[in-house]
């Protein structure tokens, strides 16, 4: 196709440099295929057809001269650009000399007439085949550059005249995706720099984007450490007007999110260490951005990766503890964290990611965790997910932290230096500028939460009024002003009023308030003045999220008989005589969503309905109490004292444990923990009333625990509310969480539990069910007995009940005629039910 212009053959290619278009007549086609092969016509015909056939040609149609007539065109544009641009080149580019060869892009020469701009001075004549030139050149002049020291990129040869910002821009950058490796040059590194210097933000952002894709293809000299290099030699607040707003502007079609997507499709299990490399290094960058989404998916993203490639992630992290932008560390800490509590429960303590885990830990106790270390910091967050990864590795190998070095997994005075000035030496000047970034809500409830015995919008409390001052002092000391920032800040806000809930982006002076509070939010922990702190590791509630990125809850729900087709639909007669629904019949089931088994069910959330109003609401609770015990809880349940709030004991519920922190941290059950962090052993009080006297309670364990992580945190943790085995039994059995999976596994890596959803009203159905042996292991070894309980109603949905309720109806709810409950333990099973 590209024909051999020094001896005379044109070829395809020829014949569209020569006549400078993009399509061919079918006469031109057959004649260049009869004068290249020497062939005649019909074979040349028959050819054509091969090609047509093969996708070599594309045949269409053409609108010349007020006719449409039948053209053939090259399968794709940048191919046909290339084959034109080598034609060019091979009949016109004379490298004999410098000076023959900056003549050959002459305007009235061929070369030059490419690079001819259009009337406007947008663009080239030819812009295809000018990016395409500029691809191909550097390999044929580089014999020239090598001996006579002859520059590589073909702009230096353009009239300066004709060196056009805009139209070079596009012929070059677009051009760089397809260079080869070989035709990278200092030279080409000097245009690109050049260009992001460049005050046009589009040409800037252009190149930024180029760059992106080229470093997450290799190690170009235009790649990841040309963009490094650049990021990192910037000061925080110039690197956020520049490249942080880059991120924050980019299209869903934009490289980093292409390069997330991959991540999230991808099967990173087969990907080589290279390539988890150069993902990670792009994805860390990206961490500095205020776009919330943008961010907390890219940190999942770290994750995934992370996960198959531990060691990657731990080498690359330890890198960039030194980034001048805590957003960027703390981030790069989570996203270690979250893959060692997605993948630690599978290892064991000789295994090569516990190695690699050591080691790791080495790094972070010299260079973060010591008070003598090079990045040690207070900052709550950052700190924290250091500590939570040692805490892992204790996990495999007890001994592997000395006792002073266990000291410091605990926030305690002294650990790291204060980044903050004493309040005395700030002047009113300091903090003027940077207070207006400080809103309200930012300023009273999450600052407030800083300082004990303070009313909300107190601002006059005293030590309320020293810390804000250091607060807003260390947001001027990181680099943040009005002046630099009001712009930016504004154009957020116009944007995050035309998002949706969840999507939003946080100003930059939101991003640096938020790491000057982190920071006083660990030193005050670490020197005791954080209210009410009884977690061993801290944990802001504004903790933004939970790093080891729970899957979704699967749904299932398991067979029972429909009570609705078979009781009565008007609402008098379904509360008094509608049928029981056999829920007895769910604790204990043969096969749990496929998974074959005896499975025992420790808790169950039934809430049923359907359209014309009537539903049923119920409840399975399982607690472990002694056996002598089993015959009072039994009548306390037929009472239908279950139903109160003084029947059995609540499970205690997690709001701030991250999901793979179940269940071996003592942030999981903190107040059912003594304190040397194990779990306290009966526990708890079922029916604890006041009747005649003071009923102290029975003594009894409560099964589950509610892991209650909010979805208001992040668009990337929406999964929250599951149902989980209590410290006690989890911890005894030797129960673990691993892959983002609420089902637990057991030492041996077998499933152990299931937690399932179903839809229905409210928040509809949920199940947690436990393998037969394991729960007969745990009450043999403690010398306990499983007491299970069900308790439920027939009931109204909120449509049928939201006008006035009659007095008929609700009479019927007074009486409890509607009520149902059952109880089972021991050997013996007994289901009643309740009336007036």
């Amino acid at each position: 196709m590209k024909g051999e212009p020094r001896q005379g053959r044109l070829g395809l290619a020829g014949v569209l440099a020569t006549n400078r278009r993009e399509w061919l007549t079918p006469d031109e086609v057959v004649g260049e295929i009869q004068a290249f092969a020497r062939v005649g016509l019909g074979t040349a015909k028959a050819i054509v057809k091969s090609m047509r056939a093969a996708g070599l040609l594309v045949e269409t149609s053409r609108y010349e001269d007020g006719q449409y007539i039948d053209v053939f065109m090259l399968p794709y544009q940048r191919f046909s650009d290339h084959l034109v641009a080598r034609h060019l080149l091979d009949e016109h580019l004379d490298t004999s000399t410098e000076t023959r060869l900056r003549r050959c892009f002459y305007s009235n020469r061929r070369l030059g007439a490419v690079f001819v701009s259009e009337r406007r001075g947008r663009g080239f004549s030819e812009p295809g085949v000018a990016s395409a030139l500029m691809i191909e050149f550097p390999e044929r002049v580089k014999r020239l550059t090598q001996k006579q020291g002859a520059r590589a990129e073909l702009l230096a040869y353009l009239p300066k005249q004709r060196r056009l910002l805009h139209p070079f821009v596009d012929a070059f950058l677009e051009g760089l995706y397809w260079r080869p490796h070989t035709s990278f040059t200092p030279e080409t590194e000097r245009l690109v720099t050049l260009l992001a210097d460049r005050r046009e933000t589009n040409i800037c952002a252009r190149t930024y984007e180029v760059v992106i894709g080229l470093a997450a293809r290799g190690d170009h000299r235009v790649g990841f450490d040309w963009l490094y290099s650049r990021l990192s030699e910037m000061s925080m607040p110039a690197r956020d007007l520049e490249w942080s707003e880059f991120l924050r502007q980019v299209n869903d079609d934009s490289n980093i999110h292409r390069l997330l997507a991959w991540v999230e499709h991808e099967d990173l299990a087969s990907v080589d260490p290279d390539t988890a490399r150069r993902a990670i290094r792009i994805l860390a960058l990206a961490l500095t951005t205020t776009d919330r989404r943008l961010r907390d998916r890219t940190t999942r993203a770290l994750v995934l990766v992370g996960e198959c490639h531990p060691v990657v992630l731990f080498d690359l992290t330890t890198e960039f503890l030194g980034f001048n932008d805590p957003y960027v560390p703390e981030r790069m800490l989570a996203a270690s964290y979250g893959a060692c509590l997605r993948r630690w429960a599978l290892e064991t303590g000789s295994s090569a990611f516990a190695d690699a885990l050591a080691s790791f830990g080495r790094e972070l106790l010299e260079k973060v965790l010591r008070p003598d270390a090079p990045y040690a910091t207070w900052h709550a967050l950052l700190r924290g997910y250091a500590i939570g990864i040692l805490n892992v590795l204790l996990q495999f190998r007890p001994r592997a932290l000395a006792r002073c070095d266990r000291a410091l997994l605990v926030f305690g005075a002294g650990q790291a230096p204060s980044p903050f000035r004493p309040a005395s030496r700030i002047r009113k000047a300091d903090v003027e500028d940077p207070e207006h970034a400080i809103h309200m809500d930012f300023g009273n409830y999450t600052m407030g939460r800083l300082v004990e015995g303070r009313w909300n919008y107190d601002y006059k409390h005293p030590e309320y009024a020293r810390v804000r001052r250091q607060i807003a002092d260390r947001m001027r000391l990181l680099g943040y002003s009005t002046e630099r920032f009001n712009a930016a800040d504004r154009a957020i806000v116009r944007r995050n009023e035309r998002r949706r809930e969840g999507d939003q982006v946080d100003r930059y002076g939101k991003k640096y308030s938020w790491i000057a509070f982190f920071e006083m939010y660990g030193l005050r922990t670490g020197t005791g003045k954080i209210p009410d702190h009884h977690l061993t590791e801290p944990r802001p509630s504004d903790a933004d999220i939970d790093p080891s990125f729970p899957r979704a809850t699967p749904t299932w729900k398991p067979l029972c008989r429909d009570v609705f087709e078979t009781s009565p639909t008007n609402f008098p007669d379904w509360l008094t005589a509608g049928e029981v629904p056999d829920y007895m019949s769910l604790l204990r089931l043969t096969e749990v969503d496929g998974h074959i088994g005896d499975w025992v069910l420790l808790d169950a959330n039934l809430h049923e309905g359907v359209p014309d109003g009537r539903e049923l609401r119920g409840r399975v609770t399982s607690v472990f109490a002694p056996e002598q015990s089993f015959e009072r809880l039994q009548k306390e349940v037929e009472a239908s004292r279950e139903r109160g709030g003084d029947g059995f004991p609540n499970p205690g519920t997690d709001y701030y444990t991250f999901h793979g922190e179940v269940p071996w941290s003592r942030t999981f059950g903190t107040d059912a923990r003594s304190k040397d962090g194990r779990p306290k052993r009966l526990n708890d009080r079922a029916f604890t009333y006041f009747d005649v006297g003071w009923k102290a309670g029975i003594p009894v364990e409560n099964s589950t625990r509610h892991w209650a992580w909010e979805s208001y945190h992040s668009q990337m943790n929406q999964t929250g509310g599951v149902m989980f085995p209590a410290p006690p039994i989890a911890t005894v059995l030797g129960l673990r969480v691993v892959g983002g999976s609420s089902d637990m596994l057991d030492q041996r890596g077998t499933l152990a539990t299931i937690y399932r959803t179903a839809p229905g009203p409210a928040f509809g159905c949920a199940f947690l069910y436990m393998r037969a042996d394991l729960v007969a292991a745990y009450s043999k070894r403690c010398n306990l007995h499983r007491v299970q309980a069900v308790v439920g109603e027939r009931t109204l949905g909120h449509s049928a009940t939201e006008r006035r309720l009659p007095d008929s109806l609700r009479r019927l709810f007074q009486s409890g005629v509607n009520r149902f409950s059952g109880v089972a333990g021991l050997d013996a099973t007994r289901t009643k039910r309740q009336k007036s």
